[in-house]
């Protein structure tokens, strides 16, 4: 996906970065190196100017999507709360805030967390736990980490909390990663966007007027699993959480977290498809408990959906929410498990061509978006459907992070 990084004289350079791990590539000026202090294993490229607000045509406060001499991220106005004591608040603006810190920040800290395991620079599941620990003993004022639940295999699934002095009408943004497994690059986004909240809510009072609430990593049994090592790289490839579901494999056991939520929710796949460790295509099986995309029994059957559930209904509603996938390139609306009807009127909120045309010419990174039954067809029981249906999230969205 792409990041901005800025370098000293407020220019800035591109980041890619791949699905499984760090392009090998490092290619700064020399004076932007130093100034960087250490080679973070990462292919730059420079981009396009241009801000957000810009592009919406609107009034615009923006930092760092490549307004000169500025760092940071994004904003532009809308009408709003008039608590926000600001130019106002719309839709778009709430939009381009989450754009601009998932696209728009420094990822220099993300390897000078330093310490841990992982694989390919990405943190292993006790480095993030010392992460978020280390965050909350630095900010104690403004951060506030608790456990929501506990996954199948007893690990904390962990909820962070950034603007605890906020009211209660204070817009609250969700961002949620890591339901699947192999996905690396959603848990390494909520990191990112939370020393990037931190940092900017410094300086930033319109920052400190949002409340931002994240999931760093739903699904922490199959990440640990993932980046053990076996010998078989096939382990890498694990989708699903640890549940036993009668597969003998473990590699392809478990319950599809993005399936068991309740709007649309198939008790089977459609497929009942059986993976093998070899090359082979899937074929056809009563065994539906291997399949890739199994639901559970249940809707809301897992541990680790219920903590997900938990978090977003003890509050206040939520105003937008992000939930982070990896690696198709799309941002998806609702609703997944319920085709288009004809004449069917689209919201506002779901119009994402401007969001797409600012990434592509200010970042030159690739993104479609469109109706998330469009995009992958009719998928039953997913977190974006029950988060737009159940819980009335308006601004709802399942964004696949880019390769």
């Amino acid at each position: 996906f792409g990041l901005v990084l800025p370098s000293c004289d407020g220019t800035s350079a591109i980041v890619g970065l791949t699905t499984g791990q760090f392009q090998a590539s490092y290619r700064p000026a020399a004076a932007e190196a130093a100034c960087l202090g250490h080679d973070t294993g990462l292919s730059m490229r420079v981009g396009d100017r241009s801000t957000c607000g810009q592009l919406l045509s609107g009034p615009a406060w923006s930092k760092g999507l490549g307004q000169e001499g500025r760092q940071g991220w994004g904003w532009a106005g809308g009408a709003g709360p008039g608590w926000l004591g600001w130019r106002g608040w719309s839709w778009l603006a709430g939009l381009c805030t989450a754009v601009g810190l998932l696209a728009g920040g420094l990822l220099v800290w993300t390897w000078a967390l330093g310490g841990g395991g992982g694989s390919h620079g990405y943190p292993d599941w006790a480095r993030i736990e010392e992460l978020l620990a280390e965050r909350q003993a630095e900010y104690s004022s403004q951060l506030a980490v608790e456990v929501v639940g506990r996954s199948v295999m007893n690990r904390s699934i962990y909820s962070v909390t950034v603007g605890l002095d906020l009211p209660a009408t204070a817009p609250t943004v969700w961002l949620i990663c890591g339901l699947h497994a192999r996905e690396w690059t959603s848990p390494l986004a909520c990191l990112h966007l939370l020393d990037r909240l931190l940092e900017e809510r410094r300086e930033d009072s319109l920052l400190r007027r949002i409340q931002f609430r994240l999931l760093p990593l739903v699904n922490p049994d199959s990440y640990v699993y993932t980046m053990t090592p076996t010998g078989d790289d096939f382990d890498r490839l694990k989708r699903k959480n640890m549940a036993d579901t009668g597969c003998q494999d473990a590699l392809f056991g478990g319950v599809d977290l993005n399936r068991n939520f309740p709007v649309g929710f198939e008790s089977r796949t459609s497929s009942c498809l059986s993976y093998s460790r070899s090359w082979q295509p899937p074929h056809r099986s009563p065994d539906c408990g291997c399949d890739q995309a199994f639901p559970g029994p249940r809707p809301f059957s897992e541990p680790e959906t219920r903590a997900v559930r938990a978090a977003l209904t003890g509050h206040g509603p939520p105003w937008l929410v992000l939930d982070i996938h990896g690696s198709q390139g799309v941002w998806m609306t609702p609703m997944a498990s319920k085709p288009r009807k004809a004449g069917e009127e689209v919201p506002e909120a779901w119009h994402l061509d401007f969001l797409t045309a600012f990434l592509q010419e200010t970042y030159g990174v690739t993104y479609t978006s469109g109706r998330a039954s469009d995009v992958m067809g009719l998928i039953g029981g997913s977190m974006l459907d029950w988060l737009h249906e159940d819980l009335g999230v308006q601004r709802a969205y399942a964004v696949e992070l880019t390769r």
